[in-house]
């Protein structure tokens, strides 16, 4: 992954500017963690990124190694829409496309940009 996200020369839509956003936040963090396991799941997480791959590609393989590396029974990635009320589904092993209200714990994990662990959902 190239260090300055600006030089990389991909389509510059709503989506891929979100994605570097979330690529470089997840950078800065890394480089701040401690955590042998969190280095290692990005890691993971660079090995994704080719210029081959569309940004959805990218996007589906990101969630697979997400999964993948914290052993979660699902993972979904929503994205927020330009109205900032909504957002959608845009990727999940069930189903996507899927446009919901910014509430639940969706909504709580977009509002708070944190991350919300379900310990036992069923």
């Amino acid at each position: 992954i190239a260090n300055d996200m600006t030089a990389v020369d991909w389509s510059k839509d709503d989506e891929t500017r979100s994605l570097y956003k979330h690529i470089e936040s997840v950078l800065a963090i890394s480089k701040q963690s401690e955590s042998p396991k969190i280095r290692r799941i990005i890691y993971e997480l660079t090995t994704v990124f080719t210029p081959e791959l569309s940004v959805d590609e990218i996007i589906s393989r990101m969630v697979i190694t997400v999964k993948s590396s914290l052993k979660a029974d699902r993972v979904g990635l929503f994205i927020l829409r330009e109205d900032k009320r909504t957002m959608v589904l845009k990727v999940s092993e069930r189903s996507k496309g899927i446009i919901l209200q910014v509430r639940g714990l969706a909504g709580a994990v977009l509002q708070s940009n944190s991350i919300i662990n379900i310990v036992d959902a069923y």
